[in-house]
């Protein structure tokens, strides 16, 4: 048992669930707009929240660890973490400083559900119409063998009303804030990196961390297959057809591994 955790079941239960339930608000407070909690937020909210006592700070693994049995109880939510994110070094002093790992979490849904019905179990808005274009967005790309072009999202999305032409759209509203996505790329739910395409700059999107964790490919799909009015069984067998190739694929990656390693 490290110092931390054995210094954390000496405090008193009181003084153990205000700080859980500190880390609760803090995550409900992050999270109104999707955004990704990093660690540094919750240091610095019990901080805040428990003025001269900054040694709670160390405690903040076995404080998530509360906060997430309490989120999975009462509001059927799972605190996941991301990806680590690395932070630039500091440019002061001689010596450049080492990068350091940041930990990022996220809100998921904890109980089954179809995410056409709810994207999320606390839901602290009604676009609910944003929450379908995130399916629609996460579907084209899952069709599109997991990759899509910045240029050919569009196309389709031009395709059901939706025109990168538009300033202002009765639903989406400032279209030119929308272009980007670069809402849904910081809520984690798309991962977009800068391509070359026949010479021309362009953006590749693909599902990202947060959609990985939260979503199945199956009901999106599906979301998609319906708003078009089309039946969704081809569209599913489809999504079967891709996902057994991609673990044969990997099955094959493998072997050829484990061949190499032995004739090495």
């Amino acid at each position: 048992m490290t110092q931390s955790a054995t210094a954390w079941m000496k405090l008193e239960e009181d003084v153990k669930q205000k700080l859980i339930n500190d880390c609760v608000c803090i995550f409900l407070a992050k999270s109104q707009n999707g955004a990704v909690v990093r660690q540094q937020d919750i240091t610095e909210g019990l901080t805040l929240a428990n003025p001269g006592d900054k040694k709670y700070s160390r405690f903040v693994s076995e404080i998530l660890n509360g906060a997430s049995a309490k989120f999975k109880t009462v509001f059927g939510m799972d605190i996941c973490q991301l990806g680590d994110k690395k932070t630039r070094p500091s440019k002061t002093g001689r010596k450049k400083a080492a990068a350091k790992q940041q930990k990022l979490y996220i809100l998921t849904n904890a109980l089954e559900h179809n995410p056409a019905d709810r994207a999320q179990i606390v839901d602290f808005s009604d676009d609910h119409h944003n929450i379908a274009l995130v399916f629609v967005i996460l579907a084209y790309i899952y069709l599109n063998d997991q990759m899509i072009t910045h240029s050919q999202l569009w196309v389709h999305l031009e395709k059901l009303g939706l025109h990168a032409s538009e300033k202002r759209h009765p639903l989406f509203g400032d279209v030119t804030k929308l272009y980007k996505f670069d809402l849904l790329v910081k809520q984690r739910w798309l991962d977009m990196c800068p391509v070359k395409v026949d010479g021309r700059d362009d953006m590749e999107l693909r599902w990202g961390q947060r959609a990985e964790k939260e979503l199945d490919a199956r009901d999106v799909i599906g979301f998609l297959a319906n708003l078009i009015g089309q039946d969704k069984e081809p569209y599913v067998k489809e999504y079967l057809r891709k996902k057994r190739h991609r673990e044969q694929m990997k099955k094959q990656q493998q072997q050829g591994e484990e061949e190499g390693i032995a004739e090495a």
